[in-house]
């Protein structure tokens, strides 16, 4: 499975923030959210070579 795209995560951050009567969400929101939302692979998940505590996948939210 290759890593997740951009788009794929503005898709989904577009569909929950639909969803909130706000329609807002807090940065730590979206990465608590988004894993329910979509498939990440293990390239996705593993640990950022720049920013420490945070996957590959969250520096594109």
């Amino acid at each position: 499975m290759s890593r997740i795209t951009e788009s794929e995560i503005a898709d989904a951050i577009i569909e929950y923030l639909t969803e909130k009567t706000s329609g807002r969400a807090s940065i730590q929101e979206l990465v608590r959210e988004i894993p329910n939302r979509v498939n990440l692979s293990a390239e996705d998940l593993a640990p950022s070579p720049t920013r420490n505590n945070e996957a590959i996948w969250e520096q594109q939210v």
